[in-house]
């Protein structure tokens, strides 16, 4: 990450929530957005930012939202996995957490079909919940 080129497109990558955007609306009365991680460049041509590039960028521009909490950093367990995916949310710490997004601290790529290594570990609570609007 060097200086932006405003030519080129950034997206940013998170979650909305809030009401109206499906069943778990956290008490909220508007819609908001968490970003969990940033592209630069046009599709298929660009690259995602490490971790870092993403702490650097959230730190130094004045964004309109904010990113999802970091949970944790170092070495991934099946325990810590599910120690973190199963706890209430960061949002209001009263509901039920729908899941955690798992990346690593520098891009990984395993082969062309699994592609970058970024995953999403879904609660059971969030699952099993009746009268869900969204599914993962």
């Amino acid at each position: 990450m060097g200086e932006i080129d405003k030519r080129v497109p950034i997206f940013f990558l998170g979650e909305v929530y809030g009401k109206g955007v499906q069943d778990l609306q956290y008490g909220l009365n508007d819609i908001h957005f968490r970003l969990f991680d940033i592209y630069e460049g046009f599709p298929g041509q660009g690259e995602y930012f490490t971790q870092k590039q993403v702490d650097i960028f959230v730190e130094t521009m004045d964004l309109p939202f904010e990113r999802v909490p970091v949970l944790y950093t170092g070495k991934l367990t099946h325990k810590i996995i599910h120690e973190l995916t199963d706890r209430k949310d960061t949002i209001t710490g009263t509901h039920m957490r729908e899941g955690i997004v798992i990346r690593t601290l520098y891009n990984e790529y395993r082969n062309d079909k699994m592609g970058r290594v970024i995953l999403k570990s879904v609660s059971d609570d969030y699952i099993n919940r009746k009268n869900a609007t969204e599914y993962n």
